[in-house]
């Protein structure tokens, strides 16, 4: 994966640079029309080039429906300097997703191997027949991953209150948002707010509501959606 990226990385700079080099490429002549008057343009060996190279790495990465895409038909349409200089800044807005995106999937690979390390210890621990400290580690893993997401997806995870101290909202809350946003199904809802039930009986110390079985399950269920729906 990371050579592939680096790959399409390199070749949306290298687009860019061609753009930047036509940019440098300005030359002026008579006018045809207007033998007193001058057209100021750019070469247009080096702009089609860039054009043509824009519109097929922005169609291959980012699909035919990408506004991108569109925008850069629009507004790069000549080699009037206008035009380039449009079509560039687009590519490097190009460039600027493309590495925020990679950014959060690189993320999603560190907060899988911290999750995986404390899903192994509680899987451990309930093992071990110790199933209230299992249960208190997978809802404190369900619950980072839940804050994860909201971050991933601009959803905020805090709320003002009244006397104007700032408060963390709660799980279920941040789990409604995120089907709300589509992240995931309402059927993933249903799974996540069944888990975040024995998460809450295990913080709030009410052991005798679940037993090792249900903490079985829960755990499954939390590694499961960690897998499926990635931060």
């Amino acid at each position: 994966m990371v050579p592939d990226y680096q790959q399409t990385i390199n070749r949306l700079e290298e687009i860019i640079n061609n753009g930047k080099a036509a940019l440098k490429s300005e030359t002026t002549r008579t006018d045809p029309d207007d033998r007193k008057s001058t057209i100021t343009e750019l070469n247009y060996l080096k702009f089609l080039p860039f054009r043509v190279a824009s519109l097929n790495f922005i169609e291959r990465t980012l699909g035919k429906d990408s506004p991108y895409l569109e925008h850069f038909r629009q507004h790069c349409q000549s080699n009037h300097r206008v035009h380039v200089e449009r079509g560039v800044a687009l590519l490097e807005e190009v460039n600027a997703e493309l590495r925020s995106q990679w950014l959060w999937s690189v993320r999603g690979i560190v907060a899988s191997e911290f999750y995986a390390d404390f899903l192994t210890m509680a899987d451990d621990l309930l093992a071990e027949g110790r199933k209230d400290p299992a249960a208190v580690i997978g809802g404190g893993v369900l619950e980072e991953h839940l804050r994860r997401l909201c971050g991933k997806h601009s959803i905020s995870t805090t709320q003002v209150q009244p006397d104007g101290k700032i408060k963390q909202r709660k799980a279920d809350a941040l789990n409604a948002d995120l089907a709300a946003a589509n992240v995931y199904d309402k059927m993933m809802q249903k799974i996540v707010l069944s888990a975040l039930g024995i998460r809450n009986e295990a913080a709030h110390g009410h052991f005798e509501k679940y037993d090792a079985q249900l903490v079985a399950t829960f755990l499954a269920q939390v590694t499961d959606f960690i897998r499926r729906v990635p931060a």
